[in-house]
């Protein structure tokens, strides 16, 4: 997904470091002098200086205040102020990439909601805050957010999945010391669930280390490390609660605008018609802000021995349909597209950001071991169409975007099964 940036700052040496995380992010970071900023309506998320005396003129896009963690005077103007989040100088670069994520797709989905309803951002009316983990990182992350918010804590796996998907949970919090179990299944079968599917998670770990990497590729919203204060925790976790909120609200509008004649009861998903809905709304709105949006088209390959005329039967596509939802994210909006076929529209997501996410979809259903109909369990296989309209290009239409992603799946499935292929339209302004 890719965002533009704003860092009000004077000083050069803690942009350059942000900024070299951003660039590995595929984020555009922009600097600017305090007495400089203009507009900044423009910028998906901003960064200001603890002692800046600047305030943002737009109060929708996220937040985050900059301190050095050695200066006491810095870490309290910046725990202080009105930002959503705070982070430390010098960056640590996992927690910092994986806030560059995480408040971006926030500005992203309250965009997204404003659009549709045309109300003032939500705001969560209660946050009730889940910790899984050992006893002592348990009691540590409780006594930092008590008095903030509700908070219970439950060490072992089982039992906190199971209070997970009992719960309606602002933030499940993982909480990682060294002797603690890989998080990345937890993740997985958190996001399997349709109660937790779109919980913020965030990991809390005495440091950033391959556990953490791989919790946050398995889904995970956020991390935070032990040097990050109790103030600042308190914080990270209502912006995650924001979240939430606004992905509730997303899901119930999606669910009042959507007729019974075009949903799909077999997967649960929405029918073609919604999805063009969608675009139409979603591709203006990304033309206005310069920004990119994917279209990938699924298709199932035929299995062995299986003829043309036998449709896919609705336990594959409903097998399918749960790997769509463990590899997109909240803002994705699949659609059950065809008989064989889904269709998913990722609105910020660049090409090499689309085809990184069909390459998981693709090994992800490769490996899922589907039931027949005839009882039989074999491995079924996608090929994957897609279709991305550049930042810099013009808006394509609804129709272009379609029927380039249509020629894209036709070429994958004249190559062989489990292929992708993608095509980029590159329009006049």
């Amino acid at each position: 997904m890719s965002a533009n940036l704003l860092y009000v700052t004077i000083n050069p040496a803690r942009f350059e470091a942000l900024k070299a995380i951003c660039n590995d992010e595929n984020y555009a970071l922009t600097i600017c002098a305090p007495e400089n900023v203009d507009d900044c309506s423009a910028y998906d998320l901003i960064f200001c200086d603890a002692f800046s005396d600047f305030k943002p003129n737009v109060t929708s896009i996220p937040f985050v205040a900059i301190y050095d963690l050695l200066n006491i005077d810095e870490v309290d103007a910046a725990l202080n102020s009105a930002s959503i989040d705070v982070l430390s100088y010098p960056f640590g670069v996992v927690e910092t990439a994986a806030r560059l994520r995480c408040l971006s797709r926030l500005h992203m989905l309250q965009s997204e909601l404003l659009n549709r309803t045309k109300v003032s951002p939500v705001k969560p009316d209660k946050t009730s805050v889940l910790v899984i983990g050992c006893d002592l990182a348990c009691a540590s992350i409780k006594a930092a957010l008590s008095g903030a918010f509700d908070v219970e804590c439950t060490r072992d796996d089982m039992t906190g999945l199971l209070r997970a998907a009992q719960g309606n949970w602002s933030t499940v919090i993982l909480a990682l010391n060294e002797n603690s179990r890989e998080p990345a299944p937890i993740i997985k079968q958190l996001r399997m669930l349709d109660q937790t599917r779109t919980t913020p998670v965030l990991i809390h770990t005495e440091e950033a280390d391959s556990r953490c990497m791989a919790a946050l590729l398995a889904g995970a919203n956020d991390m935070a490390t032990a040097n990050c204060l109790p103030r600042g925790l308190i914080k990270r976790v209502a912006g995650l609660a924001l979240r939430k909120a606004v992905l509730d609200a997303l899901r119930a509008d999606a669910a009042s605008i959507t007729p019974l004649s075009d949903f799909d009861h077999a997967t649960g998903l929405p029918g073609p018609t919604q999805l063009q809905r969608s675009m139409q709304v979603s591709l203006e709105r990304l033309k206005a802000q310069g920004k990119p949006a994917s279209l990938l088209l699924v298709a199932v390959d035929r299995l062995q021995d299986t003829p043309e005329s036998e449709p896919v039967s609705d336990a594959v596509m409903l097998a399918l349909t749960q790997v769509l939802r463990r590899s997109l994210r909240g803002f994705d909006y699949a659609c059950r597209f065809s008989a064989d076929c889904f269709a998913v529209l990722m609105p910020g997501t660049d090409a090499k950001s689309a085809g990184i996410v069909a390459a998981r979809i693709c090994s992800e259903i490769k490996s899922e071991k589907v039931r027949l109909h005839d009882g039989r369990k074999d491995g079924t296989t996608a090929s994957i169409g897609l279709a991305t309209m550049a930042a810099s290009g013009g808006a394509a239409s609804v129709a272009e975007l379609i029927v380039t992603a249509r020629d894209s799946l036709d070429k994958a499935q004249a190559i062989g099964a489990a292929q992708i292929v993608a095509q980029e339209l590159k329009l006049a302004a």
